[in-house]
């Protein structure tokens, strides 16, 4: 695929997150692909490398703390089978607490699908949110 196409891809998989319809999103990734989040596993539920069904798991229960979530591409840039693209989010969950955080994300594409993600975040945004939805119940 062209790099075009590749980006085009990429930004159907963010738009399908923002949407929330994760088999669909999830059909774009490749059946052996990696999904590597910032930080480590042992510290950070989120962080380390997942491959396709631990991604899948991640993504769900990052979710579930949400009753709203937007996932919003600010740019995109393609070149060869990579593409990176800064974003921005932004959930409520059940309490109506507010988490918001930024993204870069660096994807390989190979074969019409994604086959690696390196995602980057405020890590703390997203613990904070986390201990102050569980204190809200």
């Amino acid at each position: 695929m062209s790099a075009e196409e590749n980006r085009k891809l990429v930004i159907d998989f963010c738009r399908l997150l923002s949407e929330r319809k994760l088999d669909e999103m999830f059909a774009l990734m490749a059946e052996v692909s990696n999904w590597s989040a910032v930080g480590k596993r042992e510290t950070f539920a989120y962080g380390g490398p997942k491959d396709k069904p631990g991604s899948i798991a991640m993504i769900t229960a990052f979710l579930q703390h949400f009753r709203e979530f937007r996932f919003e591409v600010k740019s995109s840039t393609g070149e060869d089978d990579r593409v990176a693209i800064e974003a921005s989010s932004r959930g409520v969950g059940p309490s109506g607490k507010v988490y918001e955080n930024q993204y870069l994300l660096m994807f390989r594409c190979a074969g019409g699908k994604i086959v690696d993600i390196q995602e980057y975040f405020d890590q703390i945004t997203v613990l904070e949110y986390e201990k102050a939805e569980s204190n809200a119940h």
